[in-house]
């Protein structure tokens, strides 16, 4: 849009569908003790990254800039249903008719989600083409963590001398380059499981005199 300054935008993703079909006939060992058994299982993975990236150079006598700052996203989506069932009066429907069977198997259904946001931003100064600096910083933020914990902010900063450009170096023969450097900063993690910031709980069930009642139980108190 200007001059010394680009822009990029990108967007990413991966797609991965997957369906199992069983079907163990009534001709085999299991089929015939069950009389015939049927499952299906469907997987949906849906991953999807965002960068906004926008670079500044800027060259005015002996100093030159390099500034960076941008936005990116990432959001991934799992899902998976399964169900299944026994005792066919017939093979013929295969897996294509899991009602057509007398005893059911307890559908199973499963749906996890994360996102990652971030906003970055660098400074390169370069000096004489030999002393250069650079301030790096990241504000991210993940659905892994909990309230009040989810952001943090990540700086660093590198300092570096090119010490073989230097006039007193030009009789040293044996060295064709040499730079001098030191850097600071601080990363994080976000690799903590999936909703293990959150108190979860698992499905159970509870016999009540001469039935059967669904309820829950505790898996996890734990807060981060």
């Amino acid at each position: 849009p200007i001059k010394d300054l680009s822009i990029k935008f990108s967007v990413g993703g991966d797609l991965r569908n997957r369906k199992n079909y069983y079907y163990d006939p009534t001709t085999t060992q299991y089929g015939r003790l069950s009389n015939g058994s049927a499952s299906l299982n469907i997987y949906d993975n849906t991953y999807v990254i965002n960068e906004n990236i926008a670079t500044y150079k800027k060259e005015i006598g002996r100093h030159r800039f390099n500034v960076v700052g941008g936005f990116t996203y990432e959001q991934e989506i799992y899902e998976r249903l399964g169900a299944g069932s026994t005792d066919f009066f017939t093979d013929a429907f295969l897996y294509n008719n899991l009602g057509a069977a007398t005893t059911f198997d307890t559908p199973q259904s499963a749906k996890t989600k994360w996102s990652l946001a971030s906003g970055l931003g660098r400074i390169n100064y370069v000096l004489d083409g030999k002393y250069l600096l650079t301030a790096t910083g990241r504000y991210d933020g993940s659905s892994k963590f909990g309230e009040g914990n989810k952001w943090g902010f990540f700086p660093s900063f590198a300092g570096a001398w090119r010490i073989s450009e230097e006039a007193f170096m030009e009789d040293i023969s044996w060295l064709t380059y040499g730079k001098i450097r030191a850097s600071w900063g601080e990363v994080g993690n976000q690799n903590i499981g999936l909703y293990n910031s959150m108190a979860t709980f698992n499905l159970a069930n509870y016999p009540i005199g001469n039935a059967i009642a669904s309820g829950v139980a505790a898996l996890s108190l734990i807060h981060i």
